[in-house]
């Protein structure tokens, strides 16, 4: 396959920083320069959730695998408001079928809500 995306999105390079999509690179550009203007702070790229499950078998706790999360973007609005975004150009199949699982998790455990562009 020669490293040909799933859903033909082109990976394109912003700033120094290697996007998914063109899609992705566009909202990292418009988060850049709402960050310039003032009017969010703190923007991070990436930002990874974690977690380990654990369960109990005969009287005994046991600890998982670490699980994890990957966002496209986040930041903060007004108030300190913390917002999670994730680009996404399809919802359908596996792939989305997971992230879907991934994002109740993670804003379960993190008291946040993830958008997505």
């Amino acid at each position: 396959m020669g490293g040909k995306h799933k859903y033909n999105a082109k990976k394109v390079i912003i700033d120094g920083h290697k996007f998914d999509s063109k899609k992705e690179g566009r909202r990292y550009e418009e988060l850049r320069d709402m960050e310039e203007a003032g009017l969010i702070t703190d923007l991070e790229l990436q930002p990874r959730f974690s977690w380990t499950t654990t369960y109990s078998a005969n009287d005994r706790t046991m600890t998982s695998n670490r699980f994890f999360y990957k966002a496209d973007f986040l930041y903060f609005c007004s108030e300190n408001k913390i917002v999670v975004e994730d680009v996404k150009g399809y919802k359908f199949g596996p792939a989305y079928a997971t992230f879907k699982r991934k994002r109740k998790i993670v804003e379960y455990l993190y008291g946040i809500r993830i958008i997505e562009i």
